[in-house]
């Protein structure tokens, strides 16, 4: 199995859970919410793909964009 996402830490993580309470819509919260995870969870992502219900592609597709 592949080891857990990780996040590059460019904010401090209350200021990650601030965004991620910001999310105007369902969709957004949604990626957040897996971003927001992968930091705090470690979970992997397929855990987390079905947690927020979203595909595996989606959760790493989201991470890599965040950590680029």
């Amino acid at each position: 199995m592949r080891r857990p996402a990780s996040l590059v830490p460019w904010v401090e993580d209350v200021e990650l859970l601030e965004w991620l309470r910001d999310a105007r819509t369902a969709d957004e919260h949604r990626r957040r919410m897996a971003l927001w995870l992968t930091h705090f969870g470690r979970w992997h992502a397929r855990e987390i793909a079905e947690m927020v219900g979203v595909s595996v592609q989606a959760v790493w597709k989201w991470v890599g964009q965040y950590n680029r």
